[in-house]
């Protein structure tokens, strides 16, 4: 199986990605996290699948997200 890495930057970013949409609705961020991990599978099970960005660096868009809500006042 293909192994999966997350720069400290990278991951720093989906944790403040993750609060952001967690702040918006509860459950939210749990959603993102999960359509995070769908696309790393889809990486995983199909690597020729997504565009490379680099040397053994592959590109995963998630399906749903970026999800962005729009309030009324």
């Amino acid at each position: 199986m293909i192994h999966v890495d997350f720069h400290a930057d990278a991951e720093a970013e989906l944790d403040a990605a993750v609060s952001f949409y967690e702040s918006v609705m509860t459950g939210l961020g749990k959603a993102f996290v999960d359509d995070v991990k769908n696309a790393i599978e889809r990486l995983r099970n199909y690597p020729d699948s997504g565009p490379s960005i680099g040397l053994k660096l592959k590109k995963a868009d998630t399906s749903t997200f970026p999800f962005f809500t729009h309030l009324s006042a």
